[in-house]
């Protein structure tokens, strides 16, 4: 049967309105829909008159019992007014289990045009009344319930490759830890990394188009663990004085197995940052997950701040302790005093709640003149250094330097 899935809307109850429309005009005893496979047919959905009828949902039949296949192939009419008129449907096993006398089965196609199974209703007395109106009208309802089934199952489809696409990046091992720095806006001296992600194979390797072909396929919470996994190998090899930031949606906050991820022993050296692109459905849920992992140490940071959805009243349940302000903010606020107050008014909140704010997407020696003016106290961004491959970050960190770029300094 159809199941409900939560990023899928099933078709469950159009095709039922639309088999108990049939069964009801035609004066029918069942209704149903079945899926051809190739040793027999499932029915999948099933409309009655009686409780304990003959035909269930989820029940399979071999194909020689059935009348179907001959219907299918053009071997037996679709509609017939009394099966004592056809010797070959009335030796059928079904038609003698389900005492069937009168009968319309139209086919019902996939989207491709291959054969799905059949939209079928029948009556346990003759119907010598049947007629090709009857037929165009079971017909009609059989088209309407195709096309809400083709939609659901096309969709499943799509989340059942896009599944395999994303279960083969990660137990293939595809993913790339770039680490990108975050410093100190006075001196620009490095204080943090943050954990980027790249994946190889398709998509160009575009991070935002694997999360988001892992959220259609529901493995959104998969390909961050994994992406943390992969991250959190550097960690070590950081300079004792640096910490790593990881990005994680709601769900994965949530997920049990983040708890195994992040141990004890990562304490003080790991922030875990919230993305506010992601809508967070159960903030309970949230809040109480958030209190577990700052039980062991790891540090909650907001990530583009001012871009998702969430107020200020939501930030404020969830007691982050660095804010990272959106790169579109960021972006000319030497030439938006729009933008300044914003900055300046999260600044002022910052304060407020005991959190740091930390300026995303820094490209500009204006921009970072603005934010360092504003009060704002670390920053990130293309300015100081590029995302880079984990292993050569971590050797310009200790080295003394970040990327190859001139980073400003303090007059």
């Amino acid at each position: 049967m159809l199941e409900k899935d939560p990023q899928i809307s099933a078709p469950n109850q159009v095709i039922l309105d639309a088999l108990d429309t049939v069964r009801d005009l035609l004066g029918m005893d069942v209704s149903y829909i079945s899926e051809a496979h190739e040793d027999g047919v499932e029915f999948q959905h099933v409309s009655s008159d009686t409780p304990h009828a003959i035909v269930q949902p989820g029940e399979r039949r071999n194909l020689n019992e059935m009348y179907c296949g001959y219907i299918a192939k053009g071997d037996l009419p679709p509609m017939i007014t009394d099966t004592e008129d056809y010797p070959v449907v009335k030796g059928l096993r079904f038609t003698q289990d389900a005492r069937i006398r009168s009968l319309i089965s139209v086919p019902i196609s996939r989207s491709d045009g291959s054969l799905y199974g059949m939209f079928c209703c029948f009556s346990q007395t003759p119907k010598p009344s049947l007629n090709q109106r009857d037929l165009k009208v079971v017909s009609m309802f059989a088209r309407l319930a195709s096309k809400s089934m083709n939609a659901f199952l096309d969709k499943t489809e799509e989340r059942r490759l896009a599944a395999e696409q994303v279960q083969q990046i990660i137990d293939t091992d595809q993913i790339d830890t770039l680490l990108q720095p975050i410093v100190l806006l006075h001196d620009c001296t490095p204080v943090a990394v943050e954990a980027l992600s790249r994946f190889n194979g398709c998509l160009n390797g575009n991070p935002l188009k694997w999360f988001d072909l892992a959220a259609q396929a529901n493995m959104a919470g998969e390909l961050e663990i994994a992406a943390i996994n992969k991250a959190l190998v550097h960690l070590p090899d950081l300079p004792d004085d640096i910490y790593m930031t990881l990005n994680a949606g709601p769900a994965t906050i949530c997920d049990p197995r983040l708890l195994d991820i992040l141990t004890h022993d990562l304490s003080g050296r790991v922030v875990l940052e919230l993305t506010e692109h992601h809508i967070i459905e159960d903030l309970p849920q949230l809040t109480d997950a958030l209190h577990r992992l700052r039980a062991r140490g790891i540090r909650i940071a907001i990530d583009d701040l001012g871009a998702g959805y969430s107020g200020l009243s939501t930030v404020l349940g969830l007691s982050a302790q660095l804010l990272k302000l959106d790169r579109n903010l960021v972006s000319n606020i030497h030439n938006d005093t729009a933008k300044q107050s914003l900055a300046q008014a999260m600044v002022h909140f910052a304060k407020q709640t005991n959190a740091t704010i930390v300026a995303e997407g820094i490209e500009k020696i204006e921009e970072h003149d603005t934010l360092r003016a504003l009060g704002v106290t670390m920053g990130q961004g293309f300015l100081y250094a590029r995302p880079t491959q984990a292993q050569t970050q971590i050797k310009q960190l200790h080295a003394g330097r970040i990327d190859a770029h001139t980073v400003p300094r303090a007059s």
